[in-house]
């Protein structure tokens, strides 16, 4: 058996972990609240629709010079209390875990909260990080009689996976397991591989339908970036277990294979901004549909941060005119 030969972590074919989570936890707002957050999920009123990044609050991130620095989204939910109240929802997914985070995380609630006084804000975050030990994020200060206290619901994955989630195998438990494969192996390519066709092949045992699977090979794409030859080699070996072992899985894999190449990764994103606009804006025309599909994969990604603020098809419109799409 030959040594396995680890990699230095790539800059040009590296894992993008920020805009995933983004497309997850817009696309999926619903079902990622009742898993991760589900005390939380049980205070919505999901009658009324979540409204991501509204206009003003996305403003004043830019402005604050706050977008894209970190991994955040906003949403404006309506809880189940007599008098309707509405509140923003900040969620924060932190890779790199920072001993500044509750003190940052609370004087960016304060910003918000006192930018938006007609609101409640509650940050929530989202640890992805490796590390062991953890504690609930809080932020304290104390001087003399004064004494400040915030705390900040929390959920680690790699913790959760251990526990909760150890026979979970629905798509935001899949996209934690990625998250959490993807750091592991950031410097193991062999690894990343074994990794990710595991991860691939509970897919297969666990009986999902067609439209889960690709949802969720999009997602693992995205997050565990291979190497063009080890990709073709999991293609391969991904079909001989499954011919012999799940030969009902052909048609999924064959959808696959589009999107393991790299006009099907931007093939991929295209999709999940597609249905991000059509919650936000409405339904698209096929002439915008097929100008949005033909976006690279940069131009793809400034939508997809841009989209969670439009309200309206003439956003879209402004968007790609002011960017000659």
């Amino acid at each position: 058996m030959p040594k396995r030969k680890k990699s230095e972590p790539s800059t040009s074919h590296d894992s993008n972990y920020d805009e995933p989570w983004k497309a997850f936890i817009v696309n999926h707002f619903r079902a990622f609240l009742n898993v991760y957050f589900a005390g939380m999920a049980g205070n919505v009123d999901w009658n009324t629709e979540p409204v991501f990044d509204p206009t003003e609050v996305s403003q004043f991130l830019g402005t604050a010079k706050r977008r894209n620095k970190f991994v955040d989204v906003i949403v404006q939910v309506t809880l189940l209390t007599g008098e309707q109240q509405i509140v923003l929802l900040h969620f924060e997914v932190q890779t790199n875990y920072s001993s500044d985070l509750g003190k940052r995380l609370y004087l960016l609630n304060c910003g918000l909260q006192w930018q938006f006084p007609e609101y409640d804000v509650v940050s929530l975050v989202i640890r992805t990080d490796l590390a062991r030990k953890w504690e609930q994020l809080t932020y304290h200060f104390e001087l003399d009689e004064y004494s400040l206290n915030a705390k900040f619901p929390t959920c680690k994955i790699s913790e959760n996976l251990k526990t909760t989630w150890v026979d979970d195998f629905t798509l935001p438990v899949m996209v934690a397991r990625a998250q959490i494969e993807a750091l592991r192996t950031s410097s193991d390519a062999e690894a990343r591989y074994e990794a990710k066709k595991q991860l691939i092949r509970m897919l297969y045992e666990h009986k999902y339908e067609r439209d889960e699977v690709l949802e969720i090979l999009r997602y693992l794409d995205w997050m565990m970036h291979l190497s063009e030859d080890l990709e073709r080699r999991l293609r391969e070996e991904l079909k001989a277990i499954k011919s012999e072992r799940f030969p009902e899985m052909t048609e999924y894999i064959t959808s696959w294979e589009r999107f393991a190449k790299e006009e099907g990764k931007e093939e991929g994103k295209a999709e999940m901004v597609l249905r991000l606009l059509q919650k936000s804006c409405g339904e698209l025309s096929e002439s915008q549909q097929k100008r949005v599909s033909a976006l690279a994969g940069d131009q793809l990604e400034r939508l997809f941060d841009a989209a969670l603020a439009f309200t309206s098809l003439d956003d879209l419109s402004n968007w790609l005119e002011k960017h000659g799409a």
